[in-house]
């Protein structure tokens, strides 16, 4: 269950362990539906009978009082008033009170480990207990319930909550990733469960991220059976998966599939890659020569549409009537360039620059770092590449297999992650 659902039955709604009329009306105590209604309306009950006119309705449905409805005149007030007397709003009849744990029951077997996890009083009621007492009935169940390796507040407040059941025994144990408290009524098998857990734990991540290398490899592989026979027009173009070991060390939960798509530009012989390191996003431009990159780079800062129309750029009338200055733009090339002596033998080494974007707060990076990329061979099926990337560290290195000739849709250009696209972002921040 991606969310939380609610139960519905005989005109009443169970959610969040909310016990409702279909009107959406919790249950009032009957003491306190006395102090607002007798010996005569207080101004709480005037507001509950403003708030919702079937206030009255409602509460006589949570007492299982049947209404007549030849006597219900206007808001029920008398009806109510008269009920209170006759003490049918001292007790919730049993029925009433079986029908609220059970469907209290249903709801809370629908959520998710994670729902649960949320709320440590659901985990005993949906395990342990049955219609609100101890359930002695399944004594081998054990339970663990995971928790954010370092949350010592939620942990704390699990164990608080089984403490409260005689009986109930609960171990913490911590895994690679995770910390679990195992709660049961065994205590021999809830220590068991907790001594084997770091073990386990560890043996499945490394089962997952064995299988994660493995579907990677493929999709390497795959490439390189379809380029084997092809001799001419390799170029470093395409779509790449890339593997960090820094960034997979210090952010682990983030650095599962790490990408990077290298496009042509106009400019022969200048590349453009967006890329994805899963705390850090951007672009880079990618170039052999460093006169080339660096010119290119400027040029583009002032970009901020590779696809805006030409007609954009002309002054108007009202510009040249103003004497408005425009700066103009760089001018466009039309067509496919023809192949440069550098295309016709692509160096291996390459120089680059990047920008972009941490991705916890979303903070823009817009000063470029440098870095380098060596190929491997004239395949450009594989390089590596080094880079200091802005928040996360000096000479970052990273490895990339290409995975297809063709790269994924280019999302950015240079220019989004400029100084003024910074300061804009900020202030909209602050509005």
């Amino acid at each position: 269950m991606s969310a939380y659902t609610e139960i519905r039955r005989d005109g009443f709604i169970s959610i969040f362990g909310r016990f409702l009329t279909d009107d959406r009306i919790d249950r009032i105590e009957g003491s306190q539906l006395r102090s607002m209604f007798l010996p005569k309306l207080s101004r709480e009950g005037q507001k509950a009978l403003r708030d919702n006119r079937n206030f009255v309705r409602s509460q006589l449905k949570h007492y299982g009082v049947q209404i007549d409805g030849k006597k219900f005149f206007g808001n029920g007030t008398a009806l109510l008033k008269a009920a209170l007397q006759a003490g049918k709003c001292d007790q919730v009849p049993d029925h009433i009170l079986e029908l609220q744990w059970q469907m209290h029951e249903e709801w809370i077997s629908e959520l998710t480990p994670e729902q649960l996890s949320s709320n440590p009083e659901w985990v005993v009621q949906r395990y342990f207990l049955s219609a609100g007492k101890p359930d002695h009935t399944k004594t081998t169940t054990v339970v663990g319930i995971p928790l954010d390796r370092y949350s010592q507040y939620r942990s704390g407040k699990v164990m608080d909550v089984a403490d409260k059941i005689t009986g109930l025994h609960h171990r913490k144990a911590l895994g690679p990733k995770t910390q679990v408290i195992f709660m049961g009524w065994n205590q021999a098998a809830v220590e068991k469960a907790a001594k084997q857990h770091p073990t386990e734990e560890a043996r499945r991540v490394k089962n997952k991220e064995d299988e994660r290398k493995r579907k990677r490899e493929k999709l390497h592989t795959e490439h390189l059976n379809s380029r084997s026979q092809q001799t001419e027009d390799m170029t470093p173009v395409g779509s790449y998966i890339v593997d960090c070991e820094f960034i997979e060390t210090e952010w682990p939960s983030m650095a599962d599939d790490l990408r990077l798509d290298i496009h042509k530009t106009k400019t022969p012989s200048v590349f453009k890659a967006d890329f994805d390191f899963g705390v850090f996003e951007g672009v880079m431009i990618v170039c052999a020569d460093e006169a080339a990159l660096d010119a290119y780079c400027t040029e583009a800062e002032g970009d901020f549409s590779d696809e805006e129309d030409e007609e954009d750029d002309v002054p108007t009338k009202e510009d040249v009537k103003l004497g408005t200055k425009r700066k103009l733009p760089a001018p466009k090339r039309v067509g496919r360039p023809k192949k440069s002596k550098a295309e016709q033998g692509q160096p291996r080494k390459y120089l680059l620059k990047l920008k972009g974007r941490e991705t916890g707060e979303g903070m823009i990076c817009y000063e470029a770092t440098s870095g380098t990329i060596n190929f491997k061979d004239q395949a450009f099926a594989r390089f590596k590449g080094e880079a200091d990337i802005s928040g996360i560290g000096s000479g970052v290195s990273f490895l990339a297999r290409k995975i297809s000739t063709l790269p994924g849709p280019s999302r950015n250009d240079w220019a989004d992650y400029s100084e003024r696209q910074y300061e804009k972002e900020r202030i909209n921040r602050w509005r």
